[in-house]
């Protein structure tokens, strides 16, 4: 891939950085796009200040570094480059900036994460006061300290992707490098061949998207009026700006009014709510509440809780059914099953709601 035709590329972080100056923006931008989970962090650092030695003087003893600048030196070596003692001295400035975004994890990388972070860091060279070359070092490994993570992350070139998992990162930060000129209104060099990105904005939702969460959520197995009345409760307390976790208590109580009676005895349930360790005929009898019949599935001896879902997943599939989990911010699951062909729409309606809702894989 060469840099000039990549969207990645200096004119674009260059405007990216500027944005960021702003001082109304606190060097941050955060918000949600399409496909992507969680929210996308753009940020801007910088070695010593964004290091500080109170803070980070554990971690940086723990992983053999005397200070900020030794952490900076596992970039440089990279490229075989080392910061000189005169630069350390002095206490020489590195701003970088930092894009955050998270994605489904890959099975060897899952251990039971529900999403899988990707960090890009841009170190921008500048000249005549416009950047004209950058550097990127990544992670996508699930590492939690941010030493640890800095240390760990690997240098990536455009012009030299030699490895499927280059690829996959600079595909994914490609798109997302696309959505954050929509979000600032970047405008897009004209030999960039931007047909291949869809809109990845996500727009503010109106009733009709709360309803369609709701029908979607419930495979519409209930009456209209139902929905609309709960869709405005659900609409209004989102207008009040509640965040993930309490838009979550919002829609389980709501959802536990969905369930089918017959002759005055619960014959379906919409949810079904289960610690986050469960053996499988908890899951068999859990599911086939929701879905009315009896459910049983394939599965290998000794096989617990999350290492279950492939398998649930499989047979559901016959059916054209999926599991999917409302994320309860604790340590459990509120399980629900949809329509396999809707579980993209359930995600991106969720996501520009509010309400976490978890593809199980």
């Amino acid at each position: 891939m060469k840099k000039e035709i990549s969207i990645i590329n200096a004119t674009i972080l260059d405007k990216i950085d500027d944005y960021l100056c702003i001082d109304e923006n606190d060097c941050e931008l955060v918000f949600k796009l399409k496909i992507f989970k969680n929210e996308v962090k753009v940020s801007r650092f910088s070695f010593p200040d964004s290091w500080s030695e109170d803070i980070f003087a554990e971690d940086f003893k723990k992983f053999n570094f005397q200070n900020c600048y030794e952490l900076l030196n596992t970039y440089f070596n990279q490229y075989n480059e080392e910061l000189s003692k005169e630069q350390i001295s002095n206490k020489e400035e590195f701003v970088y900036m930092q894009i955050e975004f998270h994605t489904i994890p890959e099975a060897k990388y899952k251990f039971g994460l529900k999403s899988q972070a990707h960090i890009f860091r841009f170190f921008l060279f500048y000249e005549d006061n416009k950047c004209s070359e950058f550097r990127m070092i990544f992670n996508s490994k699930p590492i939690f300290r941010k030493v640890e993570c800095f240390a760990c992350s690997l240098k990536i070139e455009l012009d030299n992707l030699t490895t499927d998992e280059e690829k996959l990162e600079i595909n994914y930060l490609e798109k997302v490098i696309y959505g954050i000129c929509q979000k600032i209104n970047i405008e897009i060099p004209k030999n960039i061949d931007v047909s291949k990105f869809e809109n990845l904005i996500i727009n503010t939702p109106d009733i009709k998207d709360f309803i369609e969460l709701l029908q979607l959520v419930t495979r519409n197995l209930f009456d209209d009026s139902a929905y609309k009345k709960d869709a405005k409760r659900l609409q209004t307390f989102h207008k009040k700006g509640k965040d993930e976790m309490e838009m979550h208590e919002k829609f389980r109580t709501i959802l536990a009014d969905y369930y089918l009676v017959e002759n005055e005895v619960c014959i379906q349930d919409s949810t079904y709510y289960s610690d986050w360790k469960f053996d499988p005929e908890d899951i068999e009898l859990g599911i086939s509440n929701m879905i009315g019949t009896e459910f049983t599935f394939a599965y290998p001896p000794e096989t617990y809780s999350h290492d279950l879902f492939p398998y649930i997943q499989t047979e559901l599939a016959k059916n054209n059914l999926e599991l999917m989990n409302s994320d309860t911010f604790g340590d459990g699951y509120l399980f629900f099953v949809t329509n396999k062909n809707e579980v993209e729409r359930i995600l991106e309606l969720s996501q520009a709601i509010g309400i976490k809702i978890d593809k199980l894989v």
